[in-house]
């Protein structure tokens, strides 16, 4: 739990002071979701770029605590740094099977080299 609340807090971080603490509010009375609405749209709002490793971080958090499906089309509009990209955040992957889907060539195509997936766990698949 401390390392989400480290995570949490520098999240938090990228805000302006005042909407930062209006986040860490949220985490200490259990309203996650909420604070992830708040960030994104204070990222959006304020036009605060952030680096893929960021928008993975809240992509994660944000299908942990079942936000995802909601989210997803926010954090897509997230500003980013403009450093060169590995990842590429999916809206819509479906049931794509990564093993047989052509991912290198398709992926090599648009210039991406690993795309970041939203999944949750299926019902019968691993760890089920």
């Amino acid at each position: 739990m401390t390392d989400d609340v480290v995570v949490w807090n520098r999240l938090a971080a990228l805000l302006p002071e005042a909407e930062a603490q209006e986040m860490k509010d949220c985490w200490d009375i259990g309203e996650q979701e909420a604070g992830l609405g708040l960030l994104v749209s204070g990222l959006i709002a304020h036009q605060l770029p952030i680096s893929e490793t960021v928008t993975a971080q809240i992509s994660v958090l944000a299908e942990v605590w079942g936000e995802g499906e909601s989210l997803t089309p926010q954090i897509l509009q997230c500003r980013g740094d403009d450093a060169w990209t590995q990842l590429k955040l999916i809206e819509h992957a479906g049931d794509i099977n990564i093993e047989s889907s052509g991912r290198a060539d398709r992926d090599a195509a648009n210039g991406c080299r690993s795309p970041l997936f939203g999944s949750r766990p299926r019902a019968g698949g691993p760890g089920r």
